[in-house]
């Protein structure tokens, strides 16, 4: 591998990320993925300064290069990232969120063993209504168009 096909910071080259992409477009995304509801190929900087200028609940999904390591353990598939734009109890501020844990390949084909689709996935993100505590809201309330 030349050194230049290296992603800065990064063990493993731009091409295997992006074969991993591809890998997971195909196996896991494909419907949200040719509908424009996946990003997929943006920054993590680029998306948190479009998701500031967007109201609270707005949320896009892009694939993630910091999970690459982990998911090469598993097979050549890598996994999404996802990214919220939500008010801070604390400060009452606007504030970006980075979510991935839910997004993992490894999730998604055990939810699509269930027969739910990404979209599903989506849907069962709940989190305390700021209003009322004791409500659960749904916390993706609105997707960034990525077309």
């Amino acid at each position: 591998m030349q050194k230049q096909d290296k992603l800065a910071g990064r063990d493993f080259s731009f091409w295997k990320w992006f074969v991993a992409c591809l890998h997971l477009i195909h196996e896991h995304i494909k419907p949200e993925w040719q509908k424009g509801l996946v990003c997929g190929f943006i920054s993590r900087e680029e998306s948190e300064k479009k998701l500031l200028k967007e109201k609270p609940g707005t949320f896009l999904l892009r694939f993630s290069e910091s999970s690459m390591e982990n998911s090469q353990k598993s097979g050549v598939c890598g996994d999404l990232a996802m990214v919220l734009v939500e008010v801070d109890p604390a400060d009452n501020k606007k504030k970006i969120f980075h979510l991935k844990k839910y997004l993992q390949a490894s999730y998604l084909e055990s939810q699509k063993a269930l027969n739910r689709r990404l979209s599903d996935v989506l849907k069962m993100f709940k989190v305390a209504d700021p209003s009322d505590p004791d409500k659960k809201r749904t916390l993706l309330r609105w997707s960034l168009s990525c077309v």
